[in-house]
């Protein structure tokens, strides 16, 4: 079991630095915010004590979510490896051992450095806070014994947790549906999750129309704030479902523009499973991005604040947890590409051994890649939108958005649509640079 384990780790490690990545900051910044909570009860600092609880308590949310959904993929990448084994008689049990294993050693791993970062990370944070009024410059914040085991003991639960789930897909299917599963990109739902998605929607709906009918005034981000990732995270588990038409509709319109476009939209609605978590990681990027900014630039402006000065804590936490949404989604986004890129090599062999050039091939491959890209950007704006009207309903009596709003959204769309396909265009072109005989081979 060990030999394997240390052979998976150094095969993939790739798809598995992901998810250490996004364990060591979510460490890092829960320990942060545990020594500030403990230093702002000592001190009897209010402001302290509710910035750390709630920006803890939604980076533990997302941390949660993004290493399920990077353990996800990784061993959707590692299907072929899982449905060999189980063909060649590895248990269910052995298969799950494998995986917690790997949990383990990468929560152990990420834990402990994130335990480090949290040392350098604690004086950016505190600086920023005291800038902003919030925090004393007298406030001391020494690690804690209590916030530094908490969230060490946090990562390698969340690890194993996140593991365990998502072998247990493949631990319960037979080796012949096994075999089967490994090549089916048609995106279908298993019955759990679609029921786990919709009711998590339902749960944004209800918090959304709290938010219109009950709340007046700021107190509205209460509320308006929590519904933003529910609508993200429901979106995210019926991913397949909402991207598959938007996959025929742009499949539609590419179409036209000669053979790439045309091969591009019959691959893409081939694969909506593998096209569906590229646009996941945009839709929570964009989506998140877009709502708490228009919610703290509507806040500002009824509030009639300037844009030069010292925003209160809601603000504080808006702009630290766009950033850390947008890191943790760019991350994200950077290793669903790869999987993707990856997962559709025998098409792009099968294309070359037809007698297609490199640059036809990677071509064809962007239009696949953009067709997923213009599906989370839509996804992410329909998110942006059922949860910054009710909010601007709820604070100002009526939905005229705050100035700037429309530029911003464009600006944060466009930057999001560029730096998406320059991603995927070095990703695409690293992949393709393989001679055919060589990608034959491989095949």
């Amino acid at each position: 079991m060990w030999i394997l384990l240390k052979g998976t780790l150094m095969l993939r490690w790739p798809g598995l630095i992901v998810t250490a990545i996004v364990l060591a900051s979510g460490t890092a910044v829960v320990a942060v915010n545990g020594s500030l909570l403990d230093a702002g009860i000592r001190g009897g600092h209010d402001e302290v004590i509710s910035l750390s609880a709630v920006f803890g308590g939604l980076t533990i949310m997302i941390m949660v979510t993004l290493v399920c959904v990077a353990f996800s993929l990784t061993l959707a990448q590692r299907g072929a490896e899982m449905a060999l084994g189980r063909a060649v008689g590895v248990s269910p049990g052995q298969l799950r051992s494998l995986v917690t294993l790997e949990a383990l050693t990468i929560g152990l791993v990420s834990s402990s450095l994130g335990l480090v970062l949290s040392v350098p990370l604690s004086t950016q944070i505190l600086a920023v806070m005291t800038d902003a009024g919030i925090a004393p410059a007298s406030l001391e914040v020494p690690p804690r014994l209590l916030p530094c085991v908490t969230s060490v003991a946090l990562g390698i639960v969340t690890s194993l947790v996140a593991g365990l789930t998502a072998v247990h897909r493949w631990a319960g299917l037979a080796p012949a549906e096994a075999l089967v599963e490994r090549h089916d990109q048609s995106g279908h739902l298993s019955p759990a999750r679609a029921l786990t998605g919709v009711a998590v929607l339902l749960g944004g709906l209800a918090l959304s129309l709290v938010t219109l009918l009950v709340m007046r005034g700021p107190v509205a981000s209460s509320t308006a704030s929590p519904a933003i990732f529910l609508w993200a995270g429901g979106m995210a588990l019926i991913a397949p479902v909402l991207v598959r038409p938007l996959v025929l509709a742009l499949g539609a319109l590419v179409a036209v523009t000669g053979v790439p476009g045309s091969l591009a939209a019959h691959g893409a609605r081939a694969r909506v499973g593998a096209i569906a978590p590229v646009a996941v990681s945009l839709l929570v990027a964009v989506g998140a991005a877009l709502s708490l900014i228009s919610m703290q630039m509507a806040v500002d402006e009824a509030a009639g604040g300037a844009p030069g000065g010292h925003p209160d804590v809601g603000g504080i936490v808006n702009y630290m947890l766009t950033g850390l949404i947008v890191a943790y989604a760019t991350v994200s986004f950077v290793n669903t590409v790869i999987l993707w890129a990856l997962g559709s090599r025998r098409e792009r062999t099968t294309f070359r051994a037809l007698g297609a050039t490199p640059l036809q091939s990677g071509l064809t491959s962007l239009v696949e890649l953009l067709i997923g890209v213009l599906s989370g950007l839509i996804l992410g704006a329909a998110v942006a939108l059922v949860t910054v009207l009710p909010f601007l309903a709820a604070l100002r009596g009526h939905l005229r958005v705050p100035d700037g709003t429309w530029a911003l959204s464009g600006m944060v769309l466009g930057t999001a649509l560029a730096v998406a396909m320059a991603v995927g265009a070095v990703v695409v072109m690293l992949t393709t640079r393989r001679q055919l005989t060589k990608a034959l081979a491989f095949e």
